[in-house]
């Protein structure tokens, strides 16, 4: 393949969510993503969250955030957002009580990987009712990662 007929390297940001009383979420954005409590991206549980609270977007590589006209604002490192803000890796966006943070922005991998030469690829026409692959023994040899004598006993249950 050529550089003029390679396909353009896509990229995609890593975000950490951050909600009141909930485990902590890390989501890869690869377009764009609405966030609220109401709407076809990322939904919240926060009430102070309007439905259609805000729009996250990669473009040309950097993540950019826009209030959708939330009552309550949008604040990136404690500013209000009142036009597109390009962020930061570490920026922390606040919507009600719920933070999201940039973690990074970077390029993804291909879609199209070799399997590796231990695993077996598996036919793109494959459907639920075809039978699974064939798993093979993993022929890493792992006996450098643990230290000599130790051994593995079930926990008491």
């Amino acid at each position: 393949m050529t550089a003029a007929t390679a396909s353009p390297t896509r990229t995609g940001a890593l975000i950490a969510v951050s909600q009141d009383g909930r485990i902590p979420l890390h989501v890869v954005v690869v377009d764009r993503l609405d966030v609220g409590r109401e709407c076809d991206g990322l939904l919240l549980a926060d009430q102070r969250v309007s439905r259609l609270h805000l729009r996250l977007e990669l473009v040309e590589g950097r993540m950019v955030v826009a209030d959708l006209g939330s009552s309550n604002g949008t604040f990136v490192d404690g500013l209000r957002v009142r036009a597109p803000v390009v962020l930061e890796p570490l920026s922390t966006i606040t919507l009600g009580t719920t933070s999201i943070r940039l973690l990074g922005v970077a390029p993804l991998p291909g879609r199209e990987r070799a399997a590796a030469p231990d695993q077996e690829a598996i036919a793109p026409d494959q459907g639920l009712g075809a039978e699974p692959p064939r798993l093979r023994q993993p022929t890493t040899n792992l006996s450098g990662m643990w230290p000599a004598g130790a051994t593995a006993s079930p926990t008491p249950g």
